[in-house]
């Protein structure tokens, strides 16, 4: 488990603020990090969202990324009363590069009957992850939406009793999803017009949130992730940008919502969120004795926020220009034996020991590479290293990652956080 750890803000803006800030990292937040779901090889992926404030509703946005390049494939609008959960399925498509989504959950809107609200829960929603959205060059570089990561994003929370242009409605716990509409479909500047006095209707601090991701395979495997969570304690490091609109299918008003406001625009809070998430040495115990197999989970969730053109796909540090990431592996038996791993592990690489990781999302199947764990049994130690590039804010930085072992017996496995 990641233990809570406060992160003092460094951009210049934040010092003028007359306060230290901070970031933390934990299993309830604003702002949830789910390192991989899978549609494909036999996988589905089930997600559930908890609103764990029993006084305070919360609107928030799932959001699923593709595998390479993290561009958003579909978003969903979650209707969470006070102490809901909200829960989604993702399958697989007939084209093999979309993921298909379903509920029947009521924190879904499925559409609208003229301006009636009908959720899933009355008609089943299900929608498609689109490839518009990847890149221009999705052909050469393989992009799937089939696999990805997942972001949820509380865009901001309201309780009390809420005046609305259809009237007052009451936020409590059993409140109708039809009441909650009234609310969420009005705009947020609308809304504070006509509750001038009321502060709860606010978009920060929305900590009230965790999710849970489970992978089911169809050979009977079933395994679950703890969302990673975000949060902050004030009102000036922000993690999340345009957010502010509030129609009933989107909290945007403009084409996708990022973490890490205001990145190389004064408010650096992606620098605090890989101050909260980054670290260049992870470690874990492993087995590769017969039926048994160890391989890894390693996402890097703020790596699209360093993708400087969508065209050349060139990146900037922490990461190569490829975008790919520097590693090596140490790994040791029972008896304290070690070896280094040489060589290269994920295309791209260079010329040299170091191996390199080259996607947003990545599950490496070890067995494929030669004496990466050389023993039946032990433990390893993965050491990181970001790009330096004069000049460039991000040089030599501590990239945000999300590391974990998928370790199998048989046919069952288990997920298990890299320790760091």
């Amino acid at each position: 488990m990641f233990k809570v750890k406060a992160v003092a803000a460094v951009a210049m803006a934040l010092a003028a603020a007359g306060a230290a800030q901070a970031v933390q990292v934990d299993y309830r937040g604003q702002v949830l990090l789910a390192p991989i779901y899978l549609t494909t090889g036999g996988y589905s992926t089930n997600v559930k969202v908890v609103n764990h404030d029993t006084t305070s509703a919360v609107k928030a946005k799932l959001v699923l990324r593709s595998q390479k390049h993290s561009q958003e494939c579909r978003d969903v609008i979650l209707y969470l009363s006070p102490g809901d959960v909200a829960e989604v399925d993702l399958t697989a498509n007939s084209n093999a590069k979309h993921a298909t989504i379903t509920s029947t959950d009521d924190s879904l809107l499925s559409g609208l009957d003229g301006t009636t609200p009908i959720f899933a829960s009355n008609r089943a929603y299900s929608s498609v992850t689109s490839g518009a959205n990847l890149l221009p060059t999705e052909a050469s570089t393989a992009d799937t939406c089939a696999v990805g990561h997942i972001e949820v994003i509380g865009a901001y929370r309201v309780s009390g009793v809420v005046a609305t242009d259809a009237g007052n409605v009451t936020v409590r716990q059993g409140m109708t999803k039809g009441d909650l509409y009234k609310i969420f479909s009005s705009d947020a500047a609308r809304l504070r017009a006509l509750n001038p006095s009321l502060a709860t209707i606010t978009s920060e601090n929305v900590n009230s949130l965790s999710a849970v991701v489970d992978l089911h395979n169809a050979s009977g495997d079933s395994t679950s992730i703890q969302a990673t969570a975000l949060r902050s304690e004030t009102t000036v490091v922000d993690l999340i940008s345009n957010r502010a609109g509030n129609v009933p299918f989107d909290v945007l008003t403009s084409a996708e919502t990022l973490i890490g406001l205001g990145w190389l625009a004064g408010l650096d809070s992606l620098a605090n969120i890989e101050a909260a998430l980054g670290t260049t040495v992870l470690s874990s115990v492993y087995q590769k004795a017969a039926g048994q197999e160890t391989n890894l989970i390693m996402t890097f969730p703020t790596r699209y926020r360093y993708l400087t053109s969508r065209t050349a796909l060139t990146y900037a540090p922490p990461f190569q220009s490829n975008g790919s990431y520097a590693y090596t592996v140490e790994s040791f038996d029972n008896f304290e034996n070690s070896r280094q791993v040489a060589g290269c592990f994920e295309s791209p690489c260079a010329v040299g020991t170091q191996s390199f990781i080259s996607d947003e999302v990545n599950y490496i199947v070890t067995a494929g590479i030669n004496n990466f764990f050389f023993a039946d049994k032990g433990w390893f130690r993965l050491t990181l290293t970001p790009a330096v590039s004069a000049g460039a804010p991000g040089s030599g930085r501590a990239a945000s990652v999300l590391g974990y072992t998928h370790r199998f017996k048989g046919q069952q496995s288990v997920v298990n956080e890299l320790v760091r």
